[in-house]
């Protein structure tokens, strides 16, 4: 054997004064480098382990069916004689990608390793004492979380994105509803009539946030996705009261977006066990501003984001693009990704935007931005604006 294939680590001091002495400090970093890798994908490993989300695979489908003709809702139930409102969001059939979607909604315990790891405030825990004694108490580590604004919410998925090498964000409208019926037109995921649910092991009327993840048997929808009945879910569209009536027969991928900055929540407005029936089932949907999740408790299911194209061959045709950055010229809000639709609304020097979604030639971005302390959205051109690559969590506005 030659001197140098007698080199290690632990004599490599020793051998850097010989002759060989360059040589052997290359071996020596590269020996680093190495062990600096294996480390680190190790620890990438035990991660992916340690935050493991159980995913179900959505076939893609030329004829999804969203929407339903009969929307049966009793306004003021508990009245002696409560109002009947009949809803009328159009069925329409759309298509949708393949897709992956989490079988669960996201636990406490998840939620609070992104607060542990960010030393993020969440907001509704620095106003009410309550959650925070139900937050920080080990026994609800598994339960549903439902705590999270809009904004908060789009904040963990882009951390679990950056820790996992993949892209996180809430479903679509139709994702959502797909995921949840299967064309079924079914008012609940497991039928048209909604009873005691024998797994709870309760006859009181029970919010979803108080169960844990994967105990509600009863819940589970024809594609096995569990808990969509029992509260809030976020979703990606933009709320207007029309979503269903915009959408185009045979649209694929739709995608809501609207010139208010309110999103839509979708789920069943009643509580597991309320001994209610009202045929209003998981068709119910209601609008969120940006950063405020009081009185919605809204839970976050995830999709992992392939590169999907929504609003194929529209005018506002994107893909989603979570980012951040500041305006560096002036220039006008639009409501459309097209200069022929702008509104009154200017963006002034250095304002700070965050960006959800970017039109496939790059040239627009779907921005959120705070004005007055009121939140405000519409499309912008990409020149005007400089990507910082921050994240959301990062000071946030």
């Amino acid at each position: 054997m030659t001197d140098r294939q007698h080199i290690t680590i632990k004599n490599i001091s020793t051998y850097t004064r010989g002759r060989y002495g360059r040589q052997a400090r290359l071996i020596a970093r590269r020996a680093e480098k190495n062990m600096k890798e294996k480390i680190v994908g190790l620890l990438l490993l035990n991660f992916s382990i340690l935050f493991a989300i159980d995913f179900i695979a959505i076939p893609a489908s030329n004829a999804v069916s969203i929407g339903s003709n009969r929307f049966i809702y009793y306004e003021d139930y508990y009245k002696k004689k409560p109002e009947k409102i009949v809803y009328r969001y159009p069925e329409k059939t759309v298509e949708l990608d393949s897709y992956l979607i989490s079988k669960y909604l996201i636990s406490n315990k998840l939620f609070n390793d992104f607060l542990v790891d960010t030393q993020y405030d969440l907001k509704v825990l620095s106003e009410f004492e309550y959650w925070r004694d139900y937050f920080d108490n080990h026994k609800t580590a598994n339960k549903h979380f439902e705590l999270a604004s809009f904004y908060e919410g789009m904040m963990f998925c882009q951390w679990l994105s950056n820790r996992q090498g993949k892209t996180y964000r809430f479903p679509t409208n139709a994702e959502w509803e797909y995921a949840a019926m299967k064309n079924s037109k079914s008012i609940y995921p497991f039928g048209n009539k909604n009873g005691l649910f024998k797994s709870i092991e309760t006859i009181v009327d029970t919010r979803r946030s108080f169960l844990d993840i994967g105990s509600i048997n009863e819940d589970i929808s024809p594609f096995g996705v569990e808990g969509m009945f029992g509260g809030n879910e976020y979703v990606l569209d933009s709320f207007d009261g029309k979503n269903y009536d915009n959408f185009k027969n045979k649209q694929k991928n739709p995608l809501m977006f609207s010139t208010s900055s309110m999103f839509s929540i979708r789920s069943g407005d009643i509580r597991y066990n309320e001994n209610r029936d009202d045929g209003f089932g998981l068709f119910y949907e209601n609008m969120l501003p940006f950063d405020s999740c009081i009185s919605t408790n809204s839970g976050i299911r995830l999709v992992e984001d392939t590169g999907i194209i929504f609003n194929q061959t529209e005018i506002d045709e994107c893909i989603f693009f979570q980012n951040r950055g500041k305006i560096h010229t002036f220039t006008n809000i639009y409501i459309k990704p097209d200069y022929s639709f702008h509104d009154q609304k200017t963006l002034k020097e250095k304002t700070e935007v965050l960006t959800l979604f970017q039109t496939l030639d790059k040239n627009w971005l779907r921005i959120i931005y705070k004005e007055d302390d009121i939140w405000l959205t519409g499309w912008v051109p990409s020149c005007c604006i400089l990507l910082s690559n921050k994240p959301w969590y990062e000071a946030p506005l």
